[in-house]
């Protein structure tokens, strides 16, 4: 919700989550290997953000989330595998945390930008004073670049890191592919207390309402900086149509190819 001119800007949410997935570790060679383990989480939880603008297309403001996450193994597994015999993988946690959030936008559309820019940052602290059972911290830094190289040509490039410190459970740290950094991967495969990547996407509205895109990047994660070893490659390709003409919003439909493995997404909306 904006108002004022887009002086201020609020955000609210509640959510609750299902999720099945394959838990390899964390760490680099965790994602490199070949054993893993099913898991079952749920979570549920909400989060309440207002940003003010102070001009010069800045924001500032803060957060408060709050979520119960409950984790564990996805039917029998016998025996585990030794590489998990004291991996603390099994939780029923509260998290509770304030954040601050810092923004520069001067994107021309929110959600199909074709020129601008948008630089946000923000940090979470949660703290066993605020009801928190883990108490660790969470920095993100991200900049979106968005060219119109011609009529309905946008070239689209982004880079990315995250730091994870403290006592953070594993399914908070930073991690590929349950987001737009990097596209074909397992979600939560490669996942570590440090993440960067790079990418870029050309888009090409051929109709009013269809559209094509290509894509490719990388990225890496480490547990310290100096630490990261390799390059994680991603390439795909992409399908948008237009659901929502006066606002300019997709339904995105793409496929993905990362080192050793391939992924397919539907969503609404650009990746970035």
């Amino acid at each position: 919700m904006n108002w004022d001119e887009d002086q201020w800007r609020l955000v609210g949410a509640l959510a609750y989550a299902d999720l099945r997935y394959d838990f390899y570790g964390v760490g680099d060679a965790a994602g490199r290997g070949k054993e893993s383990i099913p898991l079952r989480q749920t979570a549920g939880g909400g989060v309440l953000e207002l940003l003010r603008g102070i001009g010069g297309h800045w924001y500032v403001g803060g957060r408060y989330a709050r979520a119960h996450v409950q984790t564990g193994l996805d039917g029998e597994v016998e025996p585990l595998p030794p590489a998990f015999q004291n991996v603390p993988f099994q939780f029923d946690t509260q998290l509770s945390g304030l954040g601050l959030r810092v923004q520069r936008d001067t994107r021309d559309s929110t959600f199909y930008p074709t020129s601008g820019s948008l630089l946000d940052f923000d940090a979470n602290f949660f703290a066993s004073a605020l009801g928190s059972d883990f108490e660790y911290q969470s920095y993100v830094l991200a900049y979106n670049h968005y060219f119109s190289i011609a009529t309905n040509h946008v070239l689209a490039v982004r880079g990315y890191g995250q730091a994870t410190g403290g006592d953070a459970p594993f399914f908070a740290l930073a991690s590929f592919g349950s987001g737009a950094d990097l596209r074909g991967y397992t979600p939560g495969r490669y996942r570590d207390k440090l993440m960067v990547a790079a990418q870029a996407e050309y888009r090409w509205r051929i109709t009013s309402r269809i559209g094509v895109v290509a894509f490719g990047g990388a990225g890496s994660v480490a547990p310290e900086v100096g630490e990261f070893e390799r390059l994680l490659p991603s390439v795909g390709f992409g399908l948008r149509f237009v659901i929502a003409k006066e606002n300019n919003i997709s339904m995105r439909f793409d496929a993905a190819w990362g080192r050793d493995e391939h992924s397919v997404y539907i969503g609404v909306g650009e990746a970035f």
